[in-house]
């Protein structure tokens, strides 16, 4: 896992550097809080906040945060998790509670913090991360033991309120009161079942699997110059329709298993151990 977290880390950082003129050209200060995944502007729609200078970087706002208390809470040893519940609920509903009079589970809902980080580290998207715990915790200590039956109506049940929720817009947003709930039902199934009655996985879907940060970094630099060269080539009647889907499609792929070959599997591999190599010279342990 820590390898894989460096991994993202370094892609980020990377395509960010490259890519970043497509959002934000001007603002050397944006780039910095992008470069320390911190939000552009606290007190913008939430949970957005401003996004960050690849738009699709502000995901990875909350995952750094999260990352972050978790590796404190690591500290306090045999009481991390005491910590670790004590500091969510404080964020997430002393804090809202005492300061603005209420507490909410949308994502959506902005408290308007004057300290614009405090507002990210309050959001209740954060809960997302919470349940992610929560059925790693079901998973190791207490994995339950369905029949087949019950995994193929809780994946139906799951499986059609997903769809519902991203192909027609119905409740849609981000969050646990919109479509995070079904989402994680249906992952949570999935593993469960997995676990007890295995998975046979295509190849295909293992590569996807494999290379599916990079797509969710490059797929907007993927749409931004097919859309250019669509505008430019006399091809702008092909925006927003099927053709312009799978040409960004294919440039995404593409795009992301080089990244996946070159920086994933190499460039971050040397890097880390260069890291490494150099704490132990100046001796950090």
């Amino acid at each position: 896992m820590e390898t894989m977290n460096f991994k993202f880390i370094v892609v980020y950082l990377l395509v960010w550097q490259g890519m970043s003129f497509l959002h934000d050209t001007k603002s050397v200060e944006n780039i910095l809080k992008s470069f320390f995944f911190i939000p552009l502007d606290g007190q913008k729609e939430a949970p957005f906040y401003g996004y960050a200078a690849i738009k699709v970087g502000w995901t990875l706002n909350y995952e750094m945060f999260f990352y972050l208390l978790l590796t404190i809470c690591l500290v306090f040893g045999r009481y991390r998790y005491a910590v670790f519940s004590s500091v969510i609920l404080v964020l997430l509903l002393l804090v809202p509670l005492v300061f603005k009079g209420n507490v909410s589970l949308d994502a959506h809902h902005h408290y308007y913090f004057r300290f614009g980080y405090l507002n990210l580290a309050s959001n209740p998207i954060i809960w997302d991360f919470v349940c992610g715990m929560l059925l790693g915790g079901w998973y190791i200590y207490r994995k339950p033991h369905w029949q087949k039956s019950i995994y193929y109506i809780l994946l139906s049940v799951f499986a059609i309120w997903t769809s519902i929720n991203l192909f027609f817009k119905w409740n849609s947003g981000h969050g646990m009161t919109h479509w995070a709930l079904p989402i994680l039902g249906l992952v949570a199934t999935l593993i469960f079942y997995e676990n007890q009655y295995g998975l046979k996985v295509p190849k295909w879907l293992m590569f996807l699997g494999k290379i599916s940060f990079s797509v969710y970094l490059l797929h907007p630099v993927a749409q931004y110059y097919t859309e250019y060269f669509f505008n430019h080539h006399n091809l702008a009647r092909w925006n927003m329709t099927p053709v312009f889907i799978l040409v960004s499609s294919l440039l995404t792929l593409c795009a992301a298993t080089v990244t996946q070959f070159l920086i994933e599997n190499h460039f971050s591999g040397i890097l880390k151990k260069t890291i490494l190599f150099l704490g132990k010279k100046i001796g950090l342990r």
